[in-house]
């Protein structure tokens, strides 16, 4: 039935997505990630701001994309100095990438309102694991192949993914930062995306087996959902 099948392929796209966005919103939120790159890159000594400090203007730069500052205006001491942390151009990337983290948070709401929709739906039909098994199949050979192509892309020249990614999702050059002066991106530097985005295609491949494995065992047992 061409409805069955609608529903289980909008059902494994939803989840798919929503599944990125989770992963997403973890490695990027996740304060002992940061720290564990701080300490790594030994951060804050190659700033000249202390510890304490650098962990404060972290908390207002994730709390910024989270909604809960308004501008990125905090002031610490940087080499014995106070200064305000972030310059206007570093100011104004961020808007941009809130702007864009926003747009991809709209999608991924979206998605999860599909998924539920999907899943209603997929009861009241009585629709077979076997059916969103084989949607799925489908769904993961066209991501698997996407994730496999990043992982390589990132794997052999991690800057040229990197930058690629910039000029795709950003209109400006604001983001070519100055790593000389510009404190934002001596916080997160080349080597610390590098790790971040390694960790979501990780957390992400995870997450699609998982959910590939339980639906094998469901299958296994006849379990019609």
């Amino acid at each position: 039935m061409i409805l069955k099948r609608i529903i289980s392929y909008s059902f494994n796209l939803g989840l798919i997505i929503l599944l990125f966005g989770l992963v997403l919103n973890f490695m990027c939120f996740n304060k002992s990630f940061y720290r564990y790159e701080y300490s790594r890159l030994d951060t804050a000594a190659s700033i000249g701001m202390s510890s304490k400090d650098l962990e404060k203007t972290t908390d207002v730069l994730l709390g910024y994309l989270k909604g809960d500052y308004e501008d990125l205006t905090i002031s610490v001491k940087v080499n014995g100095e106070s200064r305000e942390v972030f310059n206007e151009r570093e100011k104004a990337h961020m808007v941009d990438v809130l702007a864009l983290y926003n747009g991809f948070q709209t999608i991924v709401r979206s998605c999860a309102i599909i998924v539920g929709l999907s899943l209603i739906a997929i009861f009241v039909l009585k629709i077979r694991v076997f059916d969103i098994k084989r949607s799925y199949t489908h769904c993961l050979m066209i991501f698997g192949g996407f994730l496999l192509a990043i992982i390589i892309f990132c794997l052999v020249d991690f800057n040229a993914f990197w930058t690629q990614f910039h000029h795709i999702f950003f209109t400006n050059d604001l983001w070519l930062l100055d790593p000389n002066k510009d404190i934002l991106i001596q916080m997160v530097p080349g080597p610390f995306f590098n790790d971040l985005v390694l960790g979501i295609i990780i957390l992400f491949g995870l997450s699609l087996a998982l959910y590939y494995i339980l639906l094998r065992i469901l299958k296994r047992r006849d379990i019609n959902v």
